[in-house]
């Protein structure tokens, strides 16, 4: 459930996945659910979000499987849509942001092309859901974007655990997805680029 935590954030529990066994030739992932076990997971900047005014809005919950996409929604989501509808009047500013989404979804497509290939389902454990307020056409935008980001990259969290990949071949699909979302981000909040190392390095794939 959603509730107000410490520091204007809210927190949302999470059930804790476990692998218990992989059957050898198979491919065939036999996960358990560890439901006893709970991690409280912050939303940050979900006071921002409650503040913003719009005549139309909606919510919705984003069940996330892996936990990179979960920490870039909980870090950033709520952030980037308040700042989106902040800043739509000002001059330019709603243009380089839906450019930076346009090439966001070029590479969320490629992504799904590479990791369906690998494997062509994603996994059915679901890491943690983040629930999300929508105040703008933009917001819900990237909210799709990220849905798709996570369940394509999922596919590889499957084709790892079945021995048919390694983690530097997993990480080796992500720098041109991430280079795009870094776009976003510093075209939505007014910040400076990251270079390739610099994200390489924030999200350990160097």
């Amino acid at each position: 459930m959603i509730g107000r935590g410490t520091g204007k954030e809210k927190r949302r529990v999470a059930c804790d996945f476990q692998l218990v066994s992989l059957r050898p030739g198979s491919g065939e992932l036999l996960i358990m659910l560890a439901m006893d076990q709970k991690t409280s997971l912050v939303i940050k900047n979900a006071h921002r979000i409650e503040e913003a005014r719009t005549p139309v809005e909606s919510r919705a919950v984003l069940p996330l499987r892996t936990a990179l996409v979960c920490r870039l929604v909980r870090r950033d989501f709520h952030l980037l849509t308040t700042k989106m509808l902040a800043c739509a009047r000002q001059r330019g500013y709603l243009g380089a942001v839906r450019r930076d989404l346009d090439q966001l979804e070029t590479e969320v497509n490629l992504l799904e092309i590479r990791c369906h290939a690998i494997h062509p389902t994603t996994t059915p454990v679901i890491y943690a859901e983040v629930e999300v307020r929508l105040v703008s056409r933009d917001g819900a935008r990237l909210f799709r974007l990220m849905r798709r980001f996570d369940e394509a990259y999922g596919c590889l969290y499957v084709a790892r655990y079945a021995g048919r990949i390694d983690r530097d071949q997993q990480l080796a699909v992500l720098p041109p997805v991430l280079m795009a979302y870094a776009a976003v981000k510093c075209s939505a909040l007014g910040l400076q680029r990251k270079t390739a190392q610099e994200l390489a390095d924030e999200h350990g794939i160097g």
